[in-house]
């Protein structure tokens, strides 16, 4: 059992370090174990999401003095996060990068469901670990044929971990099953390491431009950065939206000091246990001043939120049994870096599960239903790109009967909305129409020819340029107004009505 309020730590006014302790060596990612790399990657975004949260707080509360605090504790959280980037080595192409993420991606779900103790959220790590896993194995795919550095390596372990098929009649192995007797702080802690590393991963798919990308990489980088977006939003979903500052500033702080203490039992490179060394005795301090904060302005006890302390944490090295148990469970490899991994039972079953929970702010606004077509959308063209001759009739049909939704609720609902309330609100919603007459056009080309067409692949380019040039003008123009202009239960009212319009 490991109760952090129970050590100790550096006091804060020792805890800032000057130039030449934040300028640090990277690790040699060829010789270190691999476990190592997925670590670092983990507290670079641990570290991310601190600074973001400790920042948020100090921009916002009223009192000087905590501003002040919060202020520093961002600050610090920076230093951190300064040396984990400084770790890892520079790659030399966005797939290097992109093999790097999804690896430790694949390893942190593989731990975090392993540690779960709530059965459907140990689904939802279960579905992004097989989907991380396609990822990894398509990007290496990439690496492979491209003569990528590393890309060897990661082969052999994909190879290591893949299931013999199963014979004629045999029961695939069951996963293993985490531990049930962790205690429920565990999911409020497993859900914000999640996250964080999702964050992370989308920042790098928003930043990175693919257009930059070796040409076989486009494809997968663009469908892969999507799903990254869906993957956020599912573990945004597991995040209490009704935890205070002080609640979630304990979340935060325990957290790191429940990471740093595994990651210290684990790590096999001296210098970098050190720095896991270090930052442990940091946070320690840090997670005193939360508890103080929620005393002070919350009212409550540490224990009340994350218990009298948490399970010896388990280790990385038992991921690659349990994920080759997992896939030999739940995934055919026929279907691995097909682009039908989505198709899998159990990834079908927990995506639609999340998709009907209640957004984080409570409730979800007809702009959030439409937003969120606009996300599918993309990504079906991206599916559709790379389907195989299979599945391509499947994605088109699918692609085809979201934009004929989509655009029936615009018509009937949003357009007459916007050009009655908002500014200019009649010429807006004219172009907008102009634009989704071509777009219709253009469909309905494509619909008489069929995927046989020989010009399909260039008319459905040219199709998605004009679907994504006109969803961008849609959430730049029409629904931000719409937000200002319309109350906020109407909006909301207004989705509930169009659901199953959009669910048929």
């Amino acid at each position: 059992m490991f109760n952090p309020l129970e050590y100790n730590g550096i006091p804060l006014e020792r805890q800032t370090r000057d130039w030449r302790e934040l300028d640090v060596s990277p690790i040699d990612a060829e010789s270190v174990d691999p476990y190592v790399t997925s670590r670092i990657i983990a507290v670079n975004s641990v570290e991310n999401e601190a600074i973001q949260f400790d920042y948020q707080i100090a921009r916002n509360h009223a009192d000087s003095d905590v501003r002040r605090e919060m202020d520093y504790l961002g600050f610090l959280s920076e230093q951190q996060h300064r040396v984990a980037n400084r770790l890892l080595p520079e790659a030399g192409s966005l797939l290097e990068t992109a093999l790097e993420y999804e690896h430790a991606a694949v390893d942190l779900d593989s731990w975090l469901a392993r540690a779960e103790p709530d059965p459907q959220r140990r689904e939802v790590y279960e579905c992004d670990a097989l989907e991380d896993f396609d990822h990894l194995y398509r990007y290496t795919d990439v690496a492979e044929m491209a003569g990528r550095r590393g890309a060897e390596r990661v082969v052999d372990e994909l190879t290591d971990v893949l299931p013999e098929r199963p014979g004629a009649g045999q029961a695939p192995a069951e996963a293993e099953r985490g531990r049930e007797s962790t205690t429920a702080p565990m999911s409020d802690l497993n859900a914000l390491t999640m996250l964080s590393v999702e964050q992370l991963m989308r920042s790098f798919y928003r930043s990175a431009d693919p257009n930059y990308a070796d040409p076989l990489t486009r494809p997968a980088y663009r469908e892969i950065g999507r799903s990254e977006e869906e993957q956020v939003a599912r573990h945004q979903a597991l995040v209490d939206p009704a935890a205070s500052w002080w609640e979630q500033l304990v979340i935060h702080q325990y957290n790191e000091c429940y990471l740093y203490y595994a990651f210290l039992q684990q790590e096999s490179d001296p210098r970098v246990r050190a720095v896991w060394e270090l930052y442990l005795d940091m946070e320690l301090t840090r997670l005193r001043v939360a508890r103080d904060l929620l005393r002070r302005f919350g009212g409550r006890e540490v224990e009340e939120i994350v218990g009298s302390g948490l399970p010896e944490p388990l280790g990385f090295e038992r991921n690659r049994d349990f994920l080759r148990q997992l896939l030999a469970s739940r995934l055919d490899p026929e279907t691995l870096g097909s682009g039908g991994i989505r198709e899998v039972p159990e990834i079908r079953e927990v995506r639609a599960r999340m998709a009907s929970a209640p957004a984080t702010d409570g409730a979800s606004d007809v702009i959030d239903v439409l937003t969120d077509q606009h996300n599918r959308i993309e990504v079906l063209f991206g599916e559709l790109e790379i389907a195989a001759d299979e599945r391509r009739q499947g994605v088109w049909d699918e692609l085809v009967r979201l934009l004929s939704e989509h655009e029936a609720v615009e018509d009937e609902v949003v357009h007459p909305l916007a050009r009655d309330t908002i500014v200019g609100g009649f010429d807006v919603v004219r172009d907008l129409v102009e634009e989704e007459r071509k777009i219709k056009q253009m469909l309905l080309r494509l619909i008489d020819a069929g995927t046989g067409w020989e010009r399909f692949d260039d008319e459905v380019t040219q199709l998605r340029d004009a679907v994504l040039a006109h969803t961008r003008n849609e959430e730049q123009y029409e629904f931000p107004q719409l937000r200002d202009s319309v109350p906020t239960e109407q909006l909301r009212e207004l989705a509930v009505a169009v659901r199953p319009a959009v669910a048929a």
